[in-house]
């Protein structure tokens, strides 16, 4: 099933329109495994996982030309594998602190669905279940900044030692 057509079914024919315009520039490598995309880098990023691997999502709400009916609800984005840097793509719809949504490795045809909840501070819980109905994977991601990069690892440098019990400090020795 492709992903205009599981659009169509579940969320209405404009949703649908808007959903394969959104995916349009995807479809076009087909089969192919998809790239991050340039574009997605202004979304809002969460971090966390699905399942036992480490994923970052960009999620946000897709930018339309002034007047277009697209469904405000409308969210799009990717998420990456950290281990592998797999990108897959995702969209579907907020309404309210509730997100369904599908997510594609291909571009064309749906990989997974997921349903979650937004909490007050932003994180966001649920499961996504794979396209056939087998095997569900929790997911637990906590929002990081909009389009700000991962944090880099905080690395104590080598000639550090405790002063006074305090271990973030260090002298030239």
């Amino acid at each position: 099933m492709s992903l205009f057509s599981f659009s169509m079914k579940r969320a209405g024919c404009a949703s649908a329109m808007m959903f394969a315009l959104m995916m349009a520039p995807c479809v076009a490598a087909s089969a192919k495994s998809l790239k991050p995309d340039a574009a997605y880098a202004q979304y809002p990023r969460y971090e966390g996982t699905l399942g036992a691997r480490h994923i970052t999502l960009l999620l946000g709400k897709p930018e339309r030309p002034s007047g277009d009916n697209d469904d405000p609800n409308a969210r799009q984005g990717e998420y990456r594998f950290d281990d592998t840097g797999e990108v897959r793509q995702i969209a579907g719809v907020r309404d309210g602190n509730i997100l369904e949504a599908e997510d594609t490795a291909d571009g064309e045809n749906i990989a997974g669905n997921w349903t979650g909840l937004f909490d007050a501070d932003g994180r966001l819980q649920g499961a996504r279940t794979n396209a056939d109905g087998a095997g569900s994977q929790p997911f637990d991601l906590r929002v990081v900044a909009a389009g700000a990069p991962a944090p880099a690892p905080v690395h104590a440098p080598a000639h550090t030692h405790p002063v006074e019990g305090v271990s973030n400090l260090h002298t030239e020795d």
